[in-house]
């Protein structure tokens, strides 16, 4: 991108350069608050150059350690729309699934969260099949998978003790359908 003042003619993505440099400094010392707010200045300053772009991507990492997961799914999904870096695209979409996994609530509360981390984590899979990431994502399914059945099984036995059998009956037989691999089908 070029910006005229005058007769000079300035390329911002040179000029922005040192900012990153910056901004990674903070990044690879922890400090990533201040490494977000680079980021950020760069990816205003010069939306959809190739720095600003690297610079999502930071960010989201950035936000990541910040355990600051909604924002950071937000900036990962955004660099996976406009990057054409595939091994980044593939650590930020698994990122996603991170993020998603880590709102995800206790399983006596309510579980959308933990259904779209399920589905993120598969669309992962398909997308990526030969990916290094293939066990842990995997591995966090089960583990989700495992508190889905948790949260029915409670159920059912909460209906059990306010004697509502066939109410239970209805989740005790999801825990046996759904989630016939977990021990709360046993």
């Amino acid at each position: 991108m070029l910006v005229n003042c005058g007769s000079k003619s300035v390329h911002l993505e040179e000029d922005l350069t040192p900012n990153f440099n910056k901004a990674m400094k903070f990044f690879d010392k922890g400090k990533y608050a201040r490494a977000k707010d680079e980021f950020d200045y760069i990816i205003m300053t010069d939306p959809g150059s190739k720095l600003a772009n690297e610079s999502q991507h930071y960010k989201g990492e950035a936000l990541f350690q910040m355990k600051e997961y909604d924002e950071a799914w937000v900036t990962f999904d955004r660099y996976v729309r406009f990057s054409n870096d595939v091994s980044k695209i593939e650590k930020s979409r698994y990122r996603i699934c991170e993020c998603t996994i880590y709102l995800t609530n206790s399983y006596q509360r309510d579980q959308k969260q933990t259904k779209r981390a399920l589905d993120q984590l598969q669309m992962f899979l398909e997308d990526f099949p030969q990916s290094e990431l293939v066990q842990d994502a995997e591995k966090a399914i089960t583990e989700l998978r495992i508190k889905l059945a948790e949260k029915d099984f409670e159920v059912g036995r909460l209906y059990l003790k306010l004697e509502e059998y066939e109410s239970a009956l209805i989740y005790f037989r999801s825990v046996l359908n759904n989630y016939y691999d977990t021990d709360f089908a046993d």
